[in-house]
């Protein structure tokens, strides 16, 4: 492999990395990934917008992360990531995370595990969406075709 090559193929992965970055803004959803062997998670997108902490205050591993999550949802989204980083595969869950306002923001996160050297499961890479506003809504539908149906 040439000098040439390697500087080719470094500034494409820095495109890549861009484009995933300013789509993931553009869909006003969070990325994450997760180191399974080190606990070390890394963030993007507008952290401080969706839950109201500034990007630099964002917990760095996965016990800070946990904090986050409303309790009665913490059990499930351990034993889901426990789960997926054992099996590997795609992960799927929908659980609340604190605001700094101290409410609750509906978030559904998706990922795929990615495999290491060693072919197990190493990191977990995904975002996670906001969906409060659309459970707000679907809730309201759902009120109103009952109170219509008395």
């Amino acid at each position: 492999m040439t000098r040439r090559s390697i500087i080719g193929d470094i500034e494409e992965l820095r495109k890549n990395a861009e484009r995933f970055r300013v789509a993931a803004i553009c869909a006003s959803d969070l990325t994450y990934e997760w180191n399974g062997k080190t606990g070390h998670m890394e963030w993007s997108g507008d952290i401080e917008k969706a839950l109201g902490i500034k990007n630099r205050d964002f917990p760095e591993d996965i016990t800070g992360w946990l904090n986050l999550i409303h309790p009665d949802d913490r059990e499930m989204v351990v034993s889901t990531v426990e789960n997926q980083i054992k099996c590997g595969g795609s992960i799927y869950l929908e659980c609340r995370i604190k605001h700094k306002t101290r409410k609750w923001v509906d978030f559904k996160c998706r990922g795929r595990t990615i495999e290491g050297d060693d072919g197990k499961p190493e990191k977990l890479i995904g975002t996670c969406t906001d969906v409060t506003d659309s459970k707000k809504t679907v809730k309201h539908l759902l009120k109103s075709e009952v109170k219509n149906r008395l």
